[in-house]
């Protein structure tokens, strides 16, 4: 993302395909340009499959495919940091909120 701060983990299921994906970006030149996303729905509604909603009085976009067992979510938090948590073999978006 153009540089910046960036921190991720990876966290897995044991004995099976569930794995959950988190990382949190910060200073990044870029993180002014994904706002747009956030303030203007739009853009959201542009992207295939995704949703705007709050979290925690948070913005944040949500993709989830139940074909695929995959989800997303991404949230600007204090407009200065991008939370990007991405889920594999997951059944519904309620494996990512927790």
């Amino acid at each position: 993302m153009g540089g910046g701060v960036s921190a991720s983990r990876h966290y897995c299921v044991e004995n099976t395909d569930k794995s959950i994906d988190i990382e949190i970006v910060t200073d990044s030149p870029l993180l002014q340009s994904m706002l747009m996303f956030f303030t203007n729905p739009a853009f959201a509604a542009a992207q295939p499959g995704a949703k705007l909603v709050k979290i925690k009085g948070h913005k944040a976009i949500e993709k989830f495919s139940a074909q695929q067992r995959q989800g997303e979510i991404n949230s600007v938090v204090a407009s200065t940091m991008l939370v990007s948590i991405k889920g594999q073999g997951i059944d519904n978006m309620e494996d990512l909120m927790a």
